[in-house]
């Protein structure tokens, strides 16, 4: 009977004892399946944590660089801004120092029209004044040709009067007048010609000056009217380069108001950027704590 009993609790022991190593042998399994999933799991995290921050500081680089060219695009956009407003106003001082000299000349080829009119009718009156000389010569001429004649005549009388003797005397003496009158007549003509001659040499002298005047002040005119037109091409272009600078500071606002954008842009990926280099971090530490209570959680079951 003991020995009946003895071996039922023998192979009582027996069974439970090979249940308790089943069922450690199954705790292992399972603590192992457990670690071997968690662990891969981690893994992944890990990776992905990995690659989450070399994408965050590839991101944090990219964003870096992007905003100091950014910064340097926005300084040559300032020194570009502050050229163009040089040239902005340098362009305004050429169109008024342009518009100046249009008027000037304007005024100096209008003075050259009225000379070159004054000097046409100068010499209108000069050469109308030659044609008078000439009238008076001819006048002279006749003036001349009568007392040489009214000489002649008087001689005559002179001879006429002494062949009458006594009865001639008295028409002598006026005869003698009539001649000394004559002689005087032909002497006044004689200067009043040289005269004529010398005003006709001088009316000559001075048409001809005056013809050189205004062929002079033509070509004066043609020069002023040509400098005009050039100068109203320059007034053009002025006008252009100083729309294409006022454009083009325009354009460079515009620019300067896209990279204020990008800079805001580049300001909130670096935020981000920096969020999510943070998150990365908390996940290697709560990765790392995972692992180490899962290592925990492991021995424990393996050693119970």
């Amino acid at each position: 009977m003991n020995e009946r009993v003895q071996a039922h609790m023998g192979e009582q022991r027996e069974i439970e004892r090979r249940a308790e190593i089943e069922k450690q042998s199954t705790r292992l399994a399972l603590a192992d399946t457990f670690e071997v999933s968690v662990q891969r799991v981690l893994s992944g995290v890990t990776n992905s944590v990995g690659q989450m921050q070399f994408c965050a500081q590839a991101m944090s680089s990219a964003s870096d660089q992007t905003q100091e060219r950014s910064q340097l695009v926005s300084r040559a956009l300032q020194s570009a801004r502050t050229s163009t407003a040089h040239m902005a106003n340098a362009a305004e001082g050429l169109s008024q120092a342009i518009a100046g000299i249009h008027r000037h000349v304007e005024g100096s080829a209008e003075i050259a029209r009225k000379a070159s009119s004054q000097a046409q009718t100068a010499n209108s009156t000069i050469e109308s004044l030659s044609q008078a000389a000439t009238r008076i010569g001819d006048v002279v001429a006749l003036i001349t040709e009568i007392a040489e004649q009214t000489n002649l005549l008087a001689l005559n009388a002179t001879i006429e009067a002494a062949r009458a003797g006594e009865a001639g005397r008295g028409f002598a003496v006026v005869a003698t007048e009539v001649k000394n009158l004559a002689d005087q007549t032909a002497k006044a003509t004689e200067e009043i010609t040289s005269q004529i001659e010398s005003m006709q040499s001088a009316t000559g002298a001075a048409v001809t000056e005056i013809q050189s005047i205004s062929s002079t002040i033509s070509t004066i005119n043609e020069i002023t009217t040509t400098i005009v037109g050039a100068i109203q091409e320059q007034r053009g272009a002025s006008a252009k380069i100083s729309q294409n600078v006022t454009q083009a500071s325009a354009d460079a606002d515009e620019v300067a108001r896209h990279i204020a954008q990008i800079n805001n842009s580049v300001g909130e990926s670096s935020q981000v950027a920096a969020q999510v280099l943070l998150t990365a971090s908390d996940l290697v530490r709560d990765s790392d704590i995972l692992r180490s209570e899962v290592n925990g959680f492991s021995s424990q079951v393996r050693t119970s």
